[in-house]
């Protein structure tokens, strides 16, 4: 079960990564991987800020719900989706993976807060500025 969750999170990432490079050269901001990690939401969602610049979000079980690109430089964070969050409208999901959201965002004692500062997708915006998120500690390897 988890190498078949991980082979699909890979290739997911993979074909993000090539749509992103084909459809956003030179669109990036700010560059990654100042914020890496993963982070826990107080409703189960984890969030996985990878060093190339995307964001997992996944629930408790590890399935990856959507993938968002983002960078983030000096306290500031930018966001947009390459896929919809299951839950989107499709206004909302369109919005969210054609415009880019910019944030402040914190980091004290392992807790992640932001704060927004322009987002033309009102729902991305709810969603990431009332999130407070707990850095995940990471697992010890198992034993073989």
């Amino acid at each position: 079960m988890k190498k078949l969750l991980f082979a699909s999170v890979v290739s997911i990432l993979t074909a993000s990564a090539a749509y992103a490079e084909h459809h956003e050269k030179g669109a990036a901001e700010y560059a990654a991987p100042e914020l890496t990690g993963a982070f826990k939401s107080e409703d189960g969602f984890i969030g996985t800020f990878l060093p190339a610049g995307y964001l997992v979000v996944s629930n408790e079980m590890g399935v990856a719900g959507f993938i968002v690109k983002y960078g983030a430089k000096d306290g500031v964070l930018w966001f947009k989706n390459l896929t919809a969050p299951p839950d989107a409208t499709p206004e909302g999901a369109e919005c969210a993976m054609n415009n880019k959201g910019k944030y402040n965002y914190t980091e004290a004692e392992g807790n992640l807060t932001f704060s927004l500062i322009e987002d033309p997708c009102t729902a991305r915006a709810e969603a990431v500025a009332s999130a407070n998120l707990m850095r995940m500690a990471m697992p010890e390897p198992e034993a073989e």
